[in-house]
C-alpha cells in the first residue's frame, strides 16, 4: 500500500456504509483505521495471481474455496478497524456461493492467505502481512516472489501466533497441512 487516500475520513472511522462509498477498481485496505490504496495490479501481476488460485483450485478439499482479491476484515463495532485485501485467500465454501450474505472473510475463517510480491508491495508482503496474517492466526501464508527469479516463500504458523521460519522453494514442493498442497514454482518461469 503506498499512499492514504486524502478525499475524506470519516470522523468515526470506515464503516460498511462508508466503503460502498469508495469508488469502484480502487484498490485499498484499511491499515490501523486508515484507508491506504494502491495502484492497479499489473497484467503478469494478475496473470501470476490467477495460475496460483488454478493450482489451489485443483487441490482444495470440497469444502475450501480460493478467492482473488477478497477481503480479511477485524471490526470494532461498526467501524471496519482493519482490513486486508491478500491476493489470494483460501476461504470456505459457502461464502463463495451465489447469495452468500457477505463477500469478505473473518480471520479465522482463512485457511491461506497468498501475496504476489510486485514493485509497490515490497514491505508489505515481505514483512507487514507477515506479522499480521500470523496474529490473526491464519495458518498458511504463501509469498509468491516473481523477480530475479520465481521463489515460493511458505510461512506456516507456529506457536505465539508468529509464524516459523519461511521456507524457501524454487522447485516443487509439497505442504500437509491446512492441507495437501503442491505448488510448482515452474507454472511462472
Amino acid at each position: 500500500m503506498t499512499a492514504a487516500v486524502g478525499l475524506y475520513e470519516p470522523p468515526d472511522g470506515w464503516s460498511d456504509e462508508e466503503l460502498v462509498q469508495v469508488p469502484e477498481g480502487v484498490h485499498y485496505e484499511i491499515e490501523d483505521g486508515r484507508l491506504v490504496v494502491s495502484p492497479r495490479p499489473t497484467f503478469w501481476h494478475q496473470e501470476a495471481c490467477r495460475r496460483l488460485a488454478n493450482a489451489l483450485e485443483e487441490q482444495c478439499p470440497s469444502q475450501y474455496w480460493p478467492v482473488q482479491e477478497g477481503e480479511v476484515r477485524i471490526y470494532d463495532g461498526r467501524v471496519v478497524a482493519e482490513l486486508r485485501a491478500p491476493d489470494i485467500l483460501v476461504v470456505p465454501r459457502e461464502l463463495t456461493r451465489r447469495g452468500a450474505h457477505r463477500g469478505w472473510a473473518h480471520p479465522h475463517e482463512v485457511s491461506v492467505a497468498a501475496e504476489v510480491v510486485s514493485r509497490h508491495s515490497y514491505t508489505p508482503d515481505r514483512t507487514t502481512k507477515v506479522a499480521i496474517y500470523a496474529a490473526w492466526g491464519i495458518p498458511l501464508y504463501l509469498r509468491l516472489e516473481t523477480e530475479p527469479e520465481v521463489v515460493v516463500y511458505a510461512y506456516r504458523l507456529g506457536s505465539n501466533k508468529t509464524y516459523e521460519k519461511p521456507t524457501e522453494h524454487r522447485d516443487l514442493f509439497t505442504i500437509e497441512e491446512p492441507f495437501q498442497i503442491q505448488i510448482d514454482p515452474a507454472l511462472w518461469r
